[in-house]
């Protein structure tokens, strides 16, 4: 069987896509596909306007413009060194400027360059090994950045400044492309792809995906709670459907 169905869909520039689904749905399989990790059996995948053969053969210059980061990245660390592990990449593809790569990654990860270079990522807590292995991805400057489940093992307040921090990137030309089981992280994106068992049921914008809340119950995916509450109000009255708390009250500050 196959992992994602037939498709056709195109990712544009600067784009920043929200890839939702349940579990087993083929979002990870899409978005190795889409990182030229893995070859399609049929059809045709082309990356910056070109079909390459797939994966072996994929340029490394293509490879260098693309970054992904695993669900669990940390469980593939190997280096001795944080230094070591963020700098890998940009060695391997021959870049200049190593260290400085390495410490703009870290900072821009949320790690402290001089407190965390010496140190063993084996002993990190869990959201210092996902910062790292976003560090690492990130010591490259990728053209297009694909994430899955980026913001699990992360508190709060290091969400919060890593989704900002996010937004800031994408605004830069820069494609972006994030894997989550979170609706409500999902509202933020500019266009949601919705996969069930390999099939995609949509890819539209927000507002428009979202309003579907019986079709993304039925494929085990929970909508955001404002959108919900606002869905039920709906049925009573004439209510706009809202897709964050913000919207929701204003929309109930409106209606009273």
């Amino acid at each position: 069987m196959d992992a994602v169905k037939p498709l056709s869909l195109r990712i544009a520039k600067g784009e920043w896509l929200a890839l939702v689904g349940h579990t087993g749905s083929g979002k990870s399989s899409l978005a190795q596909l889409m990182a030229g990790l893995t070859s399609p059996t049929r059809g045709t995948v082309k990356h910056f306007g070109r079909v390459w053969n797939y994966p072996k053969d994929l340029p490394i210059e293509v490879r260098r413009r693309i970054g992904f980061l695993f669900q669990f990245p940390e469980h593939q660390f190997f280096a001795e060194t944080v230094f070591d592990e963020v700098a890998f990449a940009a060695k391997n593809f021959g870049l200049d400027n190593v260290q400085d790569r390495v410490k703009e990654s870290l900072e821009v990860a949320g790690l402290s360059f001089d407190q965390f270079k010496d140190r063993s990522p084996f002993t990190l807590s869990g959201g210092e090994k996902r910062k790292v292995a976003l560090a690492s991805v990130m010591v490259c400057d990728p053209e297009v950045l694909i994430l899955d489940e980026p913001s699990a093992g992360l508190d709060g307040a290091s969400k919060r400044a890593f989704w900002d921090w996010l937004r800031d990137y994408s605004k830069e030309e820069r494609t972006v492309i994030f894997i989550t089981h979170s609706l409500e992280e999902a509202v933020t994106a500019e266009r949601v792809l919705v996969l069930s068992n390999g099939t995609l049921l949509f890819a539209d914008s927000p507002r428009e995906v979202f309003s579907h809340v019986n079709t993304l119950t039925r494929v085990g995916l929970e909508p955001p709670i404002a959108t919900e509450i606002s869905y039920e109000l709906r049925k009573r009255a004439s209510f706009p459907m809202a897709l964050t708390v913000e919207e929701l009250v204003s929309a109930l500050d409106g209606d009273l």
